[in-house]
């Protein structure tokens, strides 16, 4: 894209398989190294959401700071 960074990241569709701390860890890893500003969460169950919330919280990770179409 011929960016050195992004506003937010979101990736699409989430990937049950992979443990939601995976994720945001790498994603935590991007904002800390100035690489993006924050990350969301695109067509994700809501749990999965939360659960993310929940994780970056008790490690004093970046959380995900939105969310679109988050399903049930």
């Amino acid at each position: 894209m011929g960016i050195e960074r992004a506003s937010l990241y979101m990736p699409h569709r989430d990937n049950p398989a992979v443990p939601v701390g995976e994720f945001v860890s790498a994603l935590a890893e991007l904002v800390d190294a100035g690489t993006i500003d924050g990350y969301g969460f695109s067509n994700w169950p809501l749990h999965r959401v939360r659960d993310a919330v929940d994780y970056a919280a008790a490690r004093g990770l970046a959380a995900p700071s939105g969310v679109n179409r988050a399903r049930r």
